[in-house]
Formats: C-alpha cells, structure tokens, sequence
C-alpha cells in the first residue's frame, strides 16, 4: 500500500513538471508589460489604417471632435490665453470614452471657469470606439490628451 502512495505522489509530481515545462516552453510565463498595448483604440473610420497610423487618427479625431464641438460654445476672455489643458482619458473595455482628469493651470481656473464642464460635456458626445487590444484580449486603456487653449 506504501509502495503504492510512493508510486502516486511520484506520478503526480512528474506530471506537473512536465505540464509546467511545456507552458514555459511556449513561453506562458514570460514577462507581460502592462503599459503597453498591441493595438490602440480606434475609431471605425481609422480601423484599416497601421497601428501608428491609428494612434494618431484616434488623438487627432478627438481633438477635432472637441474643438469643433467647443467653436459653438460662446466663450468670453478677457486678455490673451496661452495654456494647455490636459486631459486623461480612458476607454473602456466596451468602447465607451470617459474623462477621468482635467489638469489645467490657475490661469484657465480662473479666465474660463465653465471649461471643465464643457470639457466633460463634449467627451461624453464622442462616439465609440474598437478598444484596445492586449495579447488578443479586448482591455481597457488610459492616455494623456493636451489641448491648447489659445
């Protein structure tokens, strides 16, 4: 009966030395570097382009998209403003773009206290996106946006 426990525990231990060296054959357990993804969000009209290619079409487009949609808004400033605004933004899994921060100056807080919630306003008439896409898996991202303010 002991040889048999022996036999057991030794058959056992074998199988996952060899179920743990074809995972580190095919190389399972490399390194997985969180900060980068395969392919950036895009908007559909980018989605044919190359992966650089669809990073800048995908900041450009936003970008456009707020500057447009703030051209209809009547801002009044007294004097010159030239600020950058930054802004973090993420994309979720599903497609759907949020503002998570606005970093501005003093000078901004100041000049154009409604900012922020024309800001947030115009991110939330962006339409979906394809998100990111991480080792074949649909993940969700975060990047920094600047935007003048001139």
């Amino acid at each position: 009966m002991r040889f048999h426990f022996i036999s057991f525990l030794l058959f056992l231990n074998s199988c996952n030395y060899s179920i743990k060296s074809s995972f580190e054959k095919k190389g399972y357990f490399k390194e997985i570097n969180f900060n980068h993804i395969d392919h950036f969000p895009t908007f559909f009209s980018c989605d044919s382009m190359g992966d650089i290619d669809r990073e800048r079409c995908f900041k450009e487009g936003v970008l456009r998209r707020i500057k447009e949609n703030l051209l209809f808004e009547s801002i009044q400033v007294e004097g010159e403003i030239n600020e950058q605004v930054t802004l973090i933004i993420k994309v979720g899994k599903t497609g759907d773009i949020n503002l998570e921060k606005i970093q501005s100056s003093k000078v901004i807080q100041k000049k154009i206290p409604m900012l922020d919630s024309l800001l947030k306003n115009v991110i939330k008439k962006l339409p979906k996106v394809k998100p990111a896409i991480k080792k074949g898996v649909v993940v969700s991202s975060q990047f920094t946006l600047p935007v003048k303010i001139h």
